[in-house]
C-alpha cells in the first residue's frame, strides 16, 4: 500500500526530499535511485509514492516527474491543505488509486480519498474521455463532476452485430481462403468488405445446410438460433480455438467439413441430415454463453513478450476479452441436446449419443465411475462418437487460428 507526496524534488545517492512533504526526508529504494541516475530530476516537480507498510515505510517506492502549475497553482494550494479544483478530461485510474486529469498544462495524478475510490470506482473504470471537475484538498481528491460527454456507447449486443453483419454482407463477394470474424465498424477498406463478405457466406452456408433438414422444427429453431440468441456472432471459447466474433459458427461448419472427411477415411455410413444437425448443432450451448468485458490486461509487443515501463513494471491496458456468462448453466453435450429437443427437433438415438459425448474423455463426468462408464459403454456402442470427437478435436487445434480482438478492439 502506498500514499502520495506531490512537490519540487531533490536528492543526493539514496536519500531524497520533497518540497511540501512532512518528513524531512527519505530513502529511495534501489530501482529508483538507479533510474534517476539515467534521468537526472533535479529541481523538478515530481508525484512520489511512499511505502506505507512492511520494513521499508517510508521509502520512495517510484517517481515521476509531473506538469505542474506555478507556486499559484492548485499544486501549490494543495500542498498548503487549500481546497481547489482542476478540470479537464478523465484519462483513468492506476494501480496506485490515482486518476489523471489531463488540461492545456498536461496529465496531473492526483490521489483519491477511499470514500470518492468506494463512491465512483465504477464510474473511474468506465469514464475514461469524460470531462470532469476534481475538488482537491490536500494532495488528495474528494469529489469530482462529470460534465460530459455522457453515458458511453454501449457494447453492440450480439443481435445488433448480427444484423449489421448480415447487411453488410450482402450482396455476397467472391469468398476468401482466410476466414475471419464479422469486422466492426471501420473506414471503409477492401479488406474489410472481404471479412464482412466471408461472414455472410458462412452464415448463408450454415442456413441452407440446416434448412436441408426435412425435420418438424427445424425452420422454427433456426429462426430462435437467429432471433434469439448469439450463436452466429459469439465465440467458440474465450482464448483458445477460434476466439472472435463469429467463431462459433465457422467452428461448427469446420466440425461438419472434418466429419464428412473421417466419415469417409473410416468407412463409416452417415446419413447426411445426421452429419448436418450433429455438426453444426453440437457446441449450441454456447449460445447465451460469453460475453465482453473489459479487464486490465498486460501490454504485450507483436511477438507476445510483455512490455515494461522504465520502472521493470509491466504497463496495463484496458481491454475488451470474452469471458464465460453462462445463462443456461445445465453442462456441455447434455445441454446442446437438451435445447434442441427443446424447440421440437426430434433426433435419433445416435444423434443424440453423438451430441451428448462429444467431448469424450474432456467431458466432466468422466472423473466418475458412472460418468466414465457411460461415455465407454456409448463410444463402444456408437462408433459415430469417436469420429464426432475427433472432427471436434481438428477444428479446435489443427486449424486454430490467432484470435482477433474482441469486439473490434
Amino acid at each position: 500500500m502506498t500514499s502520495t507526496v506531490i512537490g519540487k524534488f531533490d536528492y543526493e545517492g539514496d536519500e531524497a526530499r520533497i518540497e511540501g512533504d512532512s518528513v524531512t526526508s527519505r530513502k529511495m529504494i534501489a530501482k529508483v535511485a538507479a533510474f534517476l541516475k539515467a534521468r537526472p530530476l533535479k529541481g523538478k516537480n515530481v508525484v512520489a509514492q511512499i511505502i506505507e507498510k512492511g520494513d521499508k515505510a517510508g521509502w520512495i517506492e517510484h517517481v515521476q516527474e509531473v506538469p505542474l502549475e506555478s507556486d499559484t497553482g492548485y499544486r501549490s494550494k494543495c500542498n498548503q491543505g487549500v481546497e481547489t479544483t482542476v478540470t479537464g478530461t478523465f484519462k483513468g485510474i492506476n494501480k496506485f488509486n490515482q486518476i489523471g486529469i489531463e488540461d492545456r498544462k498536461g496529465i496531473h495524478t492526483i490521489g483519491v480519498s477511499p470514500e470518492l475510490l468506494a463512491r465512483e470506482k465504477e464510474n473511474f473504470g468506465t469514464n475514461v474521455g469524460f470531462q470532469a471537475t476534481v475538488v482537491i484538498t490536500g494532495q488528495v481528491a474528494t469529489d469530482i463532476k462529470w460534465t460530459g460527454p455522457g453515458p458511453q456507447q454501449h457494447a453492440p449486443t450480439a443481435k445488433e452485430i448480427l444484423e449489421k453483419n448480415i447487411k453488410d454482407a450482402a450482396p455476397a463477394q467472391p469468398k476468401q481462403e482466410t476466414c475471419t470474424s464479422p469486422a466492426a465498424a471501420a473506414p471503409v477498406q477492401k479488406a474489410e468488405e472481404l471479412k464482412k463478405d466471408e461472414w455472410g457466406e458462412e452464415f448463408k452456408r450454415f442456413k441452407d445446410l440446416l434448412s436441408s433438414v426435412k425435420r418438424d422444427g427445424i425452420p422454427e429453431f433456426l429462426q430462435y438460433l437467429i432471433d434469439k440468441t448469439d450463436f452466429f456472432v459469439a465465440p467458440s471459447s474465450t482464448k483458445y480455438h477460434d476466439a472472435r466474433e463469429g467463431g462459433l459458427l465457422h467452428h461448427s461448419l469446420t466440425v461438419y467439413d472434418n466429419l464428412t472427411a473421417l466419415s469417409k477415411i473410416y468407412t463409416v455410413d452417415i446419413p447426411e441430415e445426421s452429419r448436418i444437425l450433429i455438426s453444426l448443432l453440437h457446441d449450441v450451448c454456447k449460445t447465451k454463453f460469453y460475453r465482453l468485458e473489459k479487464k486490465q490486461l498486460p501490454r504485450k509487443n507483436e511477438n507476445g513478450d510483455l512490455v515494461y515501463d522504465d520502472f521493470g513494471r509491466k504497463i496495463w491496458d484496458e481491454t475488451l476479452v470474452w469471458t464465460i456468462d453462462d445463462q443456461f448453466p445445465c453442462g456441455h453435450g447434455e445441454k446442446s441436446t437438451i435445447l434442441i429437443l427443446q424447440h421440437g427437433v426430434k433426433l435419433t438415438d445416435e444423434e443424440i449419443m453423438a451430441i451428448r459425448w462429444h467431448m469424450m474423455a474432456y467431458d466432466d463426468v468422466k472423473n466418475s465411475y458412472a460418468g466414465n462408464l457411460a461415455i465407454t459403454n456409448a463410444s463402444d456402442r456408437y462408433r459415430l462418437i469417436p469420429l464426432v470427437h475427433m472432427a471436434d478435436l481438428a477444428a479446435s487445434f489443427l486449424e486454430m487460428r490467432e484470435p482477433e480482438p474482441a469486439g473490434g478492439a
